[in-house]
């Protein structure tokens, strides 16, 4: 995965599912060349997906691409349902 995805900090979950809206905004602002790996990862992960005829899967809770679910605009400027203190892991089912 190192050289596929160019990068030595590969040992960091950066992609990991499991993040919460903010720590996605933040990596999208502070550290833009992981962000870039993620959605790399994420459209790798549903091409491979769509070739044996799966539904995509996505990084985050909104069941949208990355780049649509974390815009590059402010905090929080309501293009997405922002339930801050929720969980977002999805071991609940709800």
């Amino acid at each position: 995965m190192r050289d596929r995805y160019n990068t030595a900090r590969v040992d960091r979950e950066f992609f990991c599912p499991f993040r919460t809206v903010d720590a996605w905004r933040h990596q999208r602002k502070h550290e833009p060349e992981l962000f870039a790996i993620s959605v790399r990862l994420e459209e790798t992960i549903n091409e491979r997906r769509a070739a044996l005829g799966r539904d995509a899967v996505y990084l985050t809770r909104y069941g949208i691409p990355l780049t649509q679910a974390i815009p590059d605009t402010s905090p929080n400027d309501g293009s997405v349902d922002d339930d801050e203190g929720a969980c977002d892991s999805g071991w609940c089912m709800t």
